[in-house]
């Protein structure tokens, strides 16, 4: 596991991200957790395996500001998918966002996407967003 940050913040986000991936059925070799502070929010991303720039590949980027967290990429490798590891994943998240104190998830389904958003409890808020409300 490699974590990347360059603050006290940064490095509490990359543990919390950890914890909450520590036993991501998934995540056997190499992975990397990033979390930048920037005057926008903070970044998290989490790449499981290869480069970040594969497409074909298990991650999630996250956009967090204030009590929000946007979704803005999430993806289970081509031969992973339809088993349920998107689901779990996507639990990680939610379980990440609910320890961090985060009152929403927000993202821009598209393709697929709009199915599985919707099956993982997400509804339309305006033409483009679904949200879901973090407990």
């Amino acid at each position: 596991m490699v974590m990347r940050s360059r603050n006290n913040k940064e490095s509490l986000i990359c543990d919390l991200v950890y914890e909450c991936l520590e036993d991501f059925s998934l995540a056997t070799g190499l992975s990397t957790i990033n979390a930048h502070e920037h005057s926008g929010g903070i970044s998290v991303n989490y790449f499981l395996g290869g480069l970040p720039t594969n497409r074909d590949r298990t991650y999630f980027e996250l956009q967090i500001v204030g009590e929000e967290c946007y979704i803005l990429g999430f993806g289970v490798e081509r031969s992973k998918r339809k088993q349920g590891y998107g689901s779990e994943l996507f639990r990680r998240v939610e379980l990440f966002c609910s320890r961090y104190g985060l009152r929403k998830l927000i993202t821009t389904p598209s393709g697929q996407g709009i199915l599985f958003w919707a099956k993982m409890g997400f509804e339309k808020i305006n033409e483009h967003e679904t949200a879901k409300a973090i407990t």
